[in-house]
């Protein structure tokens, strides 16, 4: 979906963003990133929790626009 993330100065990817609902149509707010990936030490590795917690508060607009670029709401 998305690389050219950074969260903790680390690449950060965000494979899958769930409960994306057309209630929520224009501003996906229940939306979150359920499945994404740390870059650390030169291989990728799952994100913590406290990690999904920090990128979906932290990536919000991000996460908003992915959603309708790649118009995920269909």
């Amino acid at each position: 979906m998305h690389t050219n993330m950074k969260l903790n100065d680390l690449p950060f990817k965000i494979e899958y963003i769930d409960n994306i609902q057309m209630a929520d149509y224009p501003d996906f707010c229940d939306a979150y990133i359920e499945e994404a990936y740390v870059l650390e030490d030169g291989e990728w590795r799952d994100a913590t929790d406290a990690e999904y917690d920090q990128a979906n508060d932290a990536f919000c607009a991000e996460i908003n626009e992915m959603i309708h670029d790649q118009q995920l709401y269909l």
